[in-house]
């Protein structure tokens, strides 16, 4: 039998996926539109399958394949536009002159320094005097106070708030929240300060969640009662039922570069695991073909309810949708073809919410298995040990390095990183975590026995911690983390094209494989040397918005001078997350990247030239203004740009009659009332002028 054809939904795979990306990216065209071109597909392929085989010759079979692929993507198509809720006239931003919203909360919540973060789900608006059922998700942020920290899921409240959109990334190549919470069906977010909201009715969301959720709370409770806490604490929730909520930034930050962040969220390794310790439980029920389907009923309903007990992350849907159909098909003794329920699993989903696609663990997770299917087995067939000690762990290796081929690409493409230690990472952490999770579980189940109970948690404990132990140990060895990668999309491709190829010439050995790798390999080199030579040309001059902060980059080729105060540029995270990623899609090395504080330095160079607050750049002059004193000049300079920051106490007027400028740029440093007061006088004055807070970074390109 042909091999394709035991995969046909495999096969459709692809083109679902790229309605599902038209969807996204398309979303301007009418659903109707999309219905006069799903006709012709549909009428080839209906015509194909009711009218005789002698209407249709053999050599035009490939019409039935193409027709099938194209219905698929434009169903796909259809099926994103109709599921996406900002589409929807019920959505409750489509309605106007509203006084007041009623909704109900829609997810536990996230504790954070001042306030709670969760989401609410909008089911009612007041317009006039009548109340209209609507629907729609928003973000929020509640003030703590005895009243926040009473909310559960479920609780139904009214408001008068206004729901705000969703701003974009303030700065260059910083994370795009705004895009992420959008494939969550999330497009806009409040903030509730004590009193602003009033909680009218309980128990509104569904039974089930409110049930998960209240299951969650106990289970992490129990954790607490046992001699379990701090990062120990924070690691073995997340380990074992999905809460992130405990976990600082050093331990994140050491998990992810030690090549172990999976770890830290319930992923397939996880419910796989659950999955073996209850079907082995489950045993008694193999003896025949009916009590096997009860198994199979019992195990799914438990993946399930596991997936929802730990927020129904990415991985965990496809772990739990890819593990029914396998059970279900040993149930019914019927053959499952891996590739096939692989893509019956995704496809599964993606009808249930097509912007699954987006998602980054999603993507990591399918093409992690969809590695450790196609490689795995070649991997371990190229060592035999004999000790078992050594099996065990060259089965480990050989998982690792299959997964690592098929998602370090994508890793590279999200993440700008590589951690070099993996496999010593996965080797070590994986049995450790395995021994947690199976720990937790025991945990659970006698926590009525306090005594055994806190011998267990204690025990569990001090595994949690050589967990932490290991995993630190390991990013702080030598060149652990390679940082700074950043490729294209279209980068992306050619390298996962060239490993593939390299792959199938190891797997056939037919030269035209190699050939293909090779050439590919040139191409993805060629355009990363056109890049480079980019790189060195360039010039730019950039003003971040960083509230309270003035920051201030002037970039010359591959190094440049980065001009702040000594908070931000010792602040690792808000650099990171602010500044150095743009750094990193610019080529420019972090190493050589001056750190000056407060622009008090001297500095001098062929392009650039830094005394106080003058700076000349690529022949342009630029002053700091962030010293009153400045104004004090007897003289009338010329600058083609003022950075004005610190909360100046002047007023415009004196620094038009002091200066002569091109545009005045207002930096994030300043307060709100400053700003205001200065955008009016620059208004009346006719000064061109750039407010960093309203508009985000100041972005120039100099030439």
């Amino acid at each position: 039998m042909n091999y394709w054809n035991q995969t046909p939904l495999f096969r459709l795979l692809p083109a679902f996926i790229f309605g599902i990306l038209a969807g996204i990216v398309g979303s301007y065209l009418k659903p109707l539109w999309i219905l006069l071109f799903s006709a012709i597909p549909a009428f080839l392929f209906l015509s194909q399958v009711l009218l005789p085989k002698k209407f249709f010759s053999y050599r035009f079979r490939w019409l039935f394949g193409l027709s099938a692929q194209l219905l698929t993507f434009s169903f796909a198509w259809l099926l994103t536009e109709f599921k996406t809720e900002i589409y929807s006239q019920s959505h409750f931003s489509k309605y106007e002159h509203v006084s007041a919203y009623m909704a109900y909360l829609n997810d536990s919540k996230q504790e954070k320094s001042k306030s709670y973060k969760t989401t609410i789900r909008i089911v009612a608006v007041k317009s006039g005097d009548k109340w209209f059922k609507v629907d729609g998700k928003c973000l929020v942020y509640i003030f703590k106070d005895s009243v926040s920290a009473a909310l559960r899921y479920g609780d139904l409240i009214t408001f008068t708030n206004v729901p705000a959109e969703v701003q974009p990334p303030a700065n260059p190549s910083q994370f795009n929240y705004k895009k992420f919470l959008s494939y969550n069906q999330v497009y806009h977010q409040l903030y509730f300060s004590s009193g602003k909201y009033r909680v009218v009715a309980h128990h509104h969301g569904s039974e089930i969640v409110e049930m998960a959720i209240n299951m969650r709370e106990k289970l992490l409770k129990i954790f607490k009662d046992n001699n379990i806490s701090g990062d120990d604490y924070a690691v073995v929730s997340a380990l074992l039922l999905g809460d992130t909520d405990e976990i600082d930034q050093e331990i994140m930050t050491a998990y992810a570069a030690s090549g172990a962040l999976h770890v830290l969220s319930v992923s397939g390794l996880h419910v796989g695991i659950i999955y073996i310790a209850l079907n082995a439980f489950l045993f008694f029920l193999n003896r025949n073909k009916k009590t096997r389907v009860m198994k199979a009923g019992i195990l799914i309903l438990f993946l399930w309810y596991y997936a929802l007990l730990t927020g129904l992350s990415p991985a965990v849907l496809r772990s739990a949708a890819m593990l029914s159909f396998i059970v279900l098909g040993k149930a019914l003794d019927r053959y499952t073809n891996m590739y096939n329920t692989l893509a019956a699993s995704a496809i599964a989903l993606f009808c249930f919410q097509p912007h699954l696609l987006m998602q980054v663990g999603f993507q990591l997770s399918y093409l992690a298995v969809l590695g450790i299917v196609f490689l795995y087995k070649k991997i371990h067939l190229l060592l035999n040990p004999r000790n078992w000690l050594l099996k065990q762990i060259w089965g480990l290796t050989a998982v690792s390095v299959a997964a690592q081929l098929a998602t370090f690409p994508l890793g590279l493409f999200y993440f700008n990183q590589f951690p070099n230690y993996f496999l010593l990472s996965n080797l070590l952490v994986i049995p450790i975590s395995t021994v947690i999770l199976y720990g937790g579980i025991i945990l659970f189940i006698i926590s009525p026995l306090t005594i055994f109970a806190k011998w267990v948690g204690l025990v569990l404990g001090k595994i949690v911690h050589l967990l932490n132990y290991t995993v630190i140990t390991i990013e702080h060895l030598p060149f652990a983390l390679t940082q700074g990668i950043s490729i294209s999309i279209l980068e992306t491709c050619i390298l996962y094209v060239s490993i593939l190829m390299l792959i199938l010439f190891f797997m056939k050995k037919e030269p035209k494989y190699i050939m293909t790798s090779i050439l590919t390999t040139i191409i993805l080199l060629s355009l990363r040397a056109v890049e480079t030579i980019q790189f060195q040309k360039q010039q730019q001059l950039i003003v971040y918005d960083i509230p309270k902060s003035s920051a201030i980059n002037l970039i010359n080729g591959n190094s440049g001078v980065f001009i702040s105060d000594s908070v931000l540029v010792n602040n690792r995270s808000m650099m990171m997350f602010n500044v150095i990623h743009y750094w990193w899609d610019c080529g420019v090395n972090e190493a050589q990247t001056i750190k000056v504080v407060n622009g008090s330095e001297t500095l001098k160079s062929k392009s650039l030239f830094l005394q106080k607050n003058i700076v000349r750049f690529q022949g342009k002059t630029i002053l700091l203004m962030n010293d009153s004193t400045l104004l004090n000049t007897s003289h009338q300079l010329y600058f083609d740009y003022i950075i004005l920051s610190k909360n100046l106490k002047i007023h415009l007027k004196e620094v038009v009659k002091k200066f002569h400028f091109k545009e005045l740029i207002i930096d994030s440093s300043n307060s709100n009332y400053h700003v205001q007061r200065w955008k009016k006088e620059a208004e009346k004055l006719g000064i061109v002028y750039y407010v960093v807070a309203d508009k985000g970074a100041f972005v120039k390109v100099i030439e």
